[in-house]
């Protein structure tokens, strides 16, 4: 009898252990999306080349740089001509600037996207938010109702 009930207890707790694991990778109740929530990325995640140089992260004081970055991660260019535009960027280069520029160019890339990919996250979690509010409103009108009759 007691093997019985040691069998049931462990074959509650295999059935309920997917659940609690589900709930306990998504801390932000406000994220309706199966995938965990990343707000933020590394460049590692994405890069695979050498790290860049510290100097890289000035990207933004650079006009030129600056200006590609924006015209690059813009959603309507077509991969075609973005990397066209940069083969000619890195071709108008002096060879001493290459690869400090180009470093510049990657950080700049990586920051702009994942700077836009936050909003996107928020947007999502603030629509989440709203939608759980409103659901809460309704709730609470069909309740007044309930009561009224």
């Amino acid at each position: 009898m007691a093997r019985m009930s040691l069998v049931r207890s462990l074959a509650l707790v295999a059935m309920l252990a997917p659940g609690v694991n589900a709930m306990a990778a998504n801390p932000d109740p406000d994220w309706p999306c199966i995938q965990r929530k990343v707000p933020q990325l590394s460049l590692g995640q994405i890069w695979s080349g050498p790290d860049l140089p510290s100097a890289a992260k000035d990207w933004s004081n650079d006009p030129t740089i600056s200006a590609l970055v924006e015209e690059l991660a813009a959603r309507r260019i077509p991969i075609a001509e973005a990397q066209k535009k940069i083969r000619d960027f890195a071709a108008s280069l002096p060879a001493e600037q290459l690869a400090p520029k180009m470093a510049m160019l990657v950080q700049g890339m990586f920051d702009h996207m994942d700077a836009e990919r936050s909003q996107v996250i928020s947007g999502i979690s603030r629509y989440a938010h709203k939608q759980l509010e409103m659901a809460a409103a309704l709730r609470k009108e069909a309740s007044d109702v309930d009561a009224l009759r």
